[in-house]
């Protein structure tokens, strides 16, 4: 990467790099739903193929919280049974 001419020009101005080529898009040139009004059922197709690969592995970990809550709440409280005679 080779600078050119950076002594006594402008600030902004300074050089320019050889042999180097950036490539970008513009922000008025591009377009962020562009599917949304023009496919609504393609994107309803993919929402749902999506839906169905998330929505069981949140389910089953759900439940399985669900388990593990009721059976930590059942192993740290006391069995009233075994205080009957206390007196």
């Amino acid at each position: 990467m080779k600078l050119t001419g950076t002594v006594g020009r402008a600030w902004g101005n300074i050089g320019h790099v050889n042999r180097m080529v950036k490539f970008g898009t513009s922000p008025y040139e591009t377009r962020a739903f562009p599917s949304i009004m023009q496919k609504p059922y393609s994107v309803f197709l993919r929402f749902r193929r999506q839906t169905l690969l998330v929505i069981p592995p949140l389910y089953l970990t759900y439940m399985a919280y669900k388990y593990l809550q009721v059976e930590s709440h059942r192993f740290r409280s006391k069995d009233p049974a075994e205080f009957a005679n206390d007196q």
